[in-house]
């Protein structure tokens, strides 16, 4: 699966109504253009936080907002062992 980058640490990158992470930050845009053919609605992605967290995602373009979206499958949170506290290594 490709990897794109996203933020999750602001709520100007989430869209609430729809549960979906704007993937608009240049290195998403990066990521994304990496792509071979270019991403498609429907593809699943790993959408990644360096040195937080990563988990698997649904791409889709969103014309409201002119930009990809991720919507995430939250049963596959994987979070990076240095982003957690000593206690819950």
């Amino acid at each position: 699966m490709y990897r794109v980058a996203f933020s999750g640490n602001d709520f100007d990158n989430y869209d609430l109504d729809k549960r979906r992470y704007f993937l608009h930050l240049p290195v998403s845009v990066t990521d994304l253009a990496a792509i071979p053919g270019g991403p498609k609605t429907g593809m699943r992605v790993i959408i990644y936080e360096t040195g937080e967290m990563e988990m698997e995602a649904e791409l889709e373009f969103s014309q409201e907002w002119d930009c990809w979206m991720a919507r995430a499958f939250d049963d596959t949170i994987v979070y990076y062992p240095e982003s957690l506290p000593p206690s819950f290594t």
